[in-house]
């Protein structure tokens, strides 16, 4: 089984992330980017046997954390078949991805995939899986316009489970206080 952990946006980019993966989702005919929540991701998918040790880990995280500002805004991509909405550099959100990997290493010998680290490229997904080339192009082409972005102070946090191979759910969320 795998999980992942990531923020939960706040209303307003949550409901701005929704609306562009819908209107991706109608465009294309994709349904991927819709099967997980808006969020900006801060440890990618691994592998685990039993969640049990995890939810106990992601409990005493959630209390160490303070909560701190994001920025998201403009859209880019892992080509050819992720498009996301860029979240600004931020080294709190950088020293935070790294202390989970340390953590993760440390306490589970999980080891970081060839993505993360040191200037680890954290997004918020909008299309993944199934955009074609020619979708993907065509996708990013319809999506040029758009260039909101948010601010906020983030709150709470989301222990993700990929359900039956394809839906990514959150089956623990964790406020942080500070």
């Amino acid at each position: 089984m795998q999980i992942g952990i990531g923020i939960l946006l706040e209303e307003d980019a949550y409901n701005y992330a929704r609306d562009l993966e819908l209107k991706i989702s109608n465009q294309f005919n994709t349904k991927d980017g819709l099967r997980q929540p808006p969020h900006v991701t801060i440890k990618p998918p691994f592998e685990v046997s039993s969640l049990e040790p995890f939810i106990s880990y992601f409990d005493t995280l959630v209390k160490s954390i303070k909560p701190f500002e994001l920025e998201l805004g403009g859209i880019d991509s892992f080509a050819p078949s992720v498009i996301y909405i860029k979240v600004t550099e931020n080294p709190d959100l950088e020293n935070l991805h790294l202390k989970i990997l340390d953590e993760l290493e440390e306490q589970f010998d999980i080891k970081p995939n060839q993505f993360e680290a040191k200037g680890y490229a954290f997004h918020s997904t909008l299309a993944m899986g199934d955009l074609s080339q020619d979708k993907y192009a065509k996708a990013m082409e319809y999506l040029q316009k758009e260039n909101k972005s948010f601010k906020f102070k983030f709150t709470t946090i989301g222990l993700f489970y990929l359900f039956e191979e394809k839906d990514w759910i959150v089956i623990r969320v964790g406020k942080v206080k500070g």
